[in-house]
């Protein structure tokens, strides 16, 4: 309820009969006498005095405080409040005439409208001695009292000295309008008497909430006995000790405790000491953090469970880490040992309510509801919360209690911030209330087309026909789309198929007429031959990798390498045309780099080598420089750094962002000068992105260009040696009988050829039943099968051998020779039952060594089948 500060006399039930002989005589039409003692207007009721009756007091000025403009007068008969408007040149001890009407005040008949002359000194009466029982019964209300008690508390604000005065075990607060600022400590702890005028504080339905004594100056203030102990040097006590029963002193001394600050709100100071919690009640201005280590000074008193302590003085310590909250359940929480204590329950949301500017929860936790104050601050940094939510919820527990015995029987938490509510799990949409709204709707929806289904039925049937042709137009685009993508990748098998075969004879042939004795204008001719068929190829294989990245089937191999031999690999390749050019190659891979990886070398020479080309294409004097830094290596994924740089043409600043978009070039007239499609660097983004790095460029035309890109890389798990030995060359395979089932004959002519030269006997097939029907007739130490064949293909060839086999035992060697180069297609070849997979153009190294690895890990082939 509201507290009002301003004092009103109380109704005094003491006045003898006589003084109100002749007072009030009403005529017939209600006129009243003035009154000339305080006890008449003390007397009257609210309604009363609510009719303006006149008043014409003689008495002794016992407070005047100017700024509060409280005046107290008192005469022979008692003391009354005058309600002055303005500042009065009046004080303490004056004789004075009031003159003015009564009032019903807001808590007792008053003077209002009052009009003071001062008529010189007087003397003030004897100090009525009252108990602290005489204080709260209200009967001293505005009179002139002394009381007697021990100073616990002080507070100086810009005005008044407030004294915090225990009476007893009850305490009553006095404020002094006139007294000095220094040399105020010896009043704390010390024994004293008040004199002042005794006044109350009260609620809007004019009730009685406590006391105030309304002290003139310090000379009001008389010590009877000084502090009988220096207050800091108290010895340290638990809250756990308070108001317990001792033999030497009285349970409501003094005492001082040490402890960690859980919360402030406002005068009420959460600590924790030990294990347990304490509310901290002053009125010091201190703005204190969880955490901070404090000291307190007070009196111990009954709270609503567990002590408290009153009228405390702190200091600060130093700060601290925040207290975490004790995790509790709802029956540790009734049990009352967590009282005052900052504590952790997880709970559902059953309520949530606002009444001014205090906002309340209603939570469940178990069989256990409890309430959850939110305090004024920490209501804007709530997260949003609905009914039914489960939340993990800290803050200060207050038991509640009943019963004769003070039982715990409930209790309820003060929220300190929005960090201390925690959504665990929200809850579901489909609530009870929201179930019945749909159904209604629902139902309102169901009535209104059954309403309209007559009217609605044409134009419903000529919308489902629309429907059905969409519907069809729809099916038939999805089954296009499907038939354009099969096509796509049918076309893109095929195309790689259909190059790659001539691309097979032609490098075959004239790597065969470089192996034969030549005149030098001859070879040089056929060396350009072979250049230019290989710069083919590389470009067949851009467009590959760019449809593979496309349609998102490119993929990583990540295996344990050697960055410096990648590299030292990657720059080792393109010696030959960097010498032809006359330029300077040079590599740089900084110490702190670590040499064993984990990543896809392949990919990552890839890049280098476009990069690298890019770099000799379009510098024609200079060097061209490849550097690896390290960018990042903390934990265990490094960041490389690496960076090709030129002194070639540039690139203009505008066409910078253009380069790494497909087919596009900084400078069309370039496809001309120096020839590309424009892919490269397409496919380096592409795979630096993959890798999950980033590349850029910096260029200055006419100074050259500078590619740079950031990849990370995962430590190898076994450390890779600092300079890994050279593979041994594979071990020289013995004469074989071999059948080349192969359908092209430039191809048929290279295989045979090759095979012949390294030592092998060869019988050739020129499709997959006429390859069968030579296997069915003589024994085959290896079967190279081609993929596309006339009247059986490779993988029906390869099939009907493996059925023949299961049948008869044995198992000759199969090695698919294709010129499809797609991902997976070698896993389907092992599918279908094959022991290895070359892709065409076929390099003589690559297919011997392939020759090797089936023959020598495969079982020995029987002879003819039966």
């Amino acid at each position: 309820m509201r507290l009002y500060r301003h004092v009103q006399p109380a109704r005094c039930g003491r006045v003898v009969a006589w003084l109100f002989i002749g007072t009030v005589v009403l005529s017939g039409e209600g006129a009243a006498a003035v009154l000339t003692h305080t006890a008449q207007v003390r007397a009257l009721s609210p309604e009363e005095a609510a009719r303006s009756i006149p008043v014409r007091l003689r008495a002794v000025v016992t407070h005047y405080d100017p700024d509060w403009k409280d005046l107290f007068v008192q005469d022979a008969t008692g003391g009354v409040y005058v309600a002055a408007k303005g500042r009065l040149d009046v004080r303490q001890g004056q004789l004075v005439e009031v003159t003015g009407v009564t009032g019903p005040g807001d808590f007792a008949p008053v003077v209002d409208s009052p009009h003071i002359r001062v008529l010189g000194a007087g003397t003030l009466p004897p100090p009525h001695r009252v108990s602290y029982e005489d204080l709260i019964s209200g009967t001293r209300d505005s009179a002139w009292i002394e009381v007697e008690g021990t100073v616990r508390l002080l507070m100086v604000d810009e005005q008044r000295l407030n004294l915090y005065v225990g009476v007893g075990p009850e305490r009553v607060r006095a404020t002094v309008v006139d007294f000095p600022r220094e040399g105020l400590e010896r009043l704390i702890n010390a024994r004293v008497t008040l004199r002042g005028a005794c006044g109350s504080t009260f609620t809007r339905r004019r009730q009685l909430t406590g006391i105030i004594v309304h002290v003139q100056s310090l000379n009001d203030v008389v010590i009877r006995q000084a502090a009988p102990y220096e207050l800091w040097g108290l010895p340290i006590s638990q809250p756990s000790s308070l108001l317990r029963f001792s033999s030497k002193k009285s349970v409501s001394e003094r005492a001082r405790l040490r402890g960690v600050v859980t919360f402030q709100r406002a005068h009420d100071v959460y600590i924790r000491d030990g294990e347990q919690g304490l509310l901290v009640e002053t009125q010091q201005a201190m703005a204190l953090q969880p955490g901070d280590q404090v000291e307190a000074l007070g009196f111990p008193a009954l709270g609503k469970y567990n002590p408290v302590l009153q009228d405390a003085m702190l200091r600060r310590l130093g700060p601290g880490p925040a207290p975490r909250p004790v995790p509790v359940t709802a029956e540790q929480a009734v049990g009352g040992d967590h009282d005052g204590d900052l504590v952790e329950i997880d709970a559902d949301l059953v309520s949530r309510s606002a009444k001014d500017r205090e906002q309340w929860l209603g939570m469940k936790s178990g069989s256990h509801v409890f309430d959850v104050e939110i305090d004024p601050a920490a209501a804007a940094d709530l997260p949003a919360l609905k009914e039914g939510s489960h939340v993990r919820i800290s803050g200060i527990c207050e038991v509640e209690v009943s019963g004769v015995l003070n039982e715990p029987t409930s209790f309820r938490l003060l929220l300190r911030s929005g960090n201390d509510l925690h959504v665990l799990t929200r809850p579901s949409w489909w609530t009870l209330a929201r179930i019945l709204r749909l159904l209604v709707i629902l139902g309102l929806g169901t009535l209104a087309a059954l309403a309209w289904v007559a009217l609605l039925r044409r134009r419903v049937a000529a919308q489902t026909k629309q429907l059905l042709r969409n519907n069809e137009e729809m099916e038939r685009a999805l089954a296009a789309a499907r038939d354009a993508t099969e096509l796509k990748s049918q076309f893109l098998a095929n195309m790689s198929h259909e190059i790659r075969t001539p691309m097979n004879g032609i490098l075959g042939m004239a790597n065969l007429a470089l192996a034969t004795d030549l005149s030098s204008e001859q070879r040089g001719y056929i060396s350009d031959a072979v250049k230019s068929a290989e710069s083919l190829l590389a470009l067949l294989n851009d467009i590959l990798d760019f449809s593979k990245i496309e349609a998102g089937r490119l993929e990583l191999d990540a295996i344990d390498f050697s960055v410096r031999e990648c590299v030292r690999d990657a720059i080792s390749t393109l010696a030959v045309p960097v010498h032809q050019k006359g330029l300077a190659l040079e590599m740089r891979v900084a110490e702190e780099v670590p040499d064993g990886l984990h990543g896809d070398p392949t990919r990552i020479r890839q890049v280098l080598l476009n990069l690298v080309n890019n770099a000799i294409k379009f510098t024609s004097a200079g060097k061209i420089t490849v550097s690896v830094d390290l960018f990042e290596g903390v934990g265990p994924t490094p960041r490389l750094h690496v960076s090709v740089s030129d002194t070639g043409v540039g690139i203009p600043g505008e066409k910078i962002g253009l380069i790494f978009e497909a087919f596009r070039q900084a400078d069309g007239s370039t496809t001309r000068q120096y020839g590309g499609t424009g892919l490269g660097l397409t496919i380096c983004s592409r795979l630096i992105g993959l890798m999950g790095g980033n590349i850029w460029a910096e260029s200055e035309v006419g100074r050259g260009s500078r590619f740079h890109f950031i990849i990370p890389l995962v430590k190898a798990s076994l450390a890779l040696a600092a300079k890994m030995p050279a593979a041994a060359p594979a071990p020289e395979t013995p004469p074989l009988r071999v059948l080349v089932a192969e359908d092209n004959l430039i191809n048929q002519k290279i295989a045979a050829r090759l095979l012949e030269k390294a030592g092998h006997k060869v019988t050739v097939a020129s499709d997959g039943r006429e390859a069968l029907a030579a296997w069915r007739r003589q024994g085959f130490d290896l079967v190279l099968m081609d993929i596309q064949m006339p009247h059986l293909n490779g993988f029906e060839c390869t099939a009907a051998i493996r059925a023949i086999e299961e049948q008869t035992g044995g198992r000759v060697p199969i090695l698919a020779l294709t010129a499809h180069a797609l991902k997976g297609y070698d896993q389907r070849c092992l599918e279908a039952g094959m022991d290895g997979y070359v892709s065409k153009p076929m390099r003589a190294e690559e297919l011997m060594a392939a020759i090797h690895r089936v023959t020598v890990t495969a079982p020995e082939t029987t002879g003819l089948p039966n």
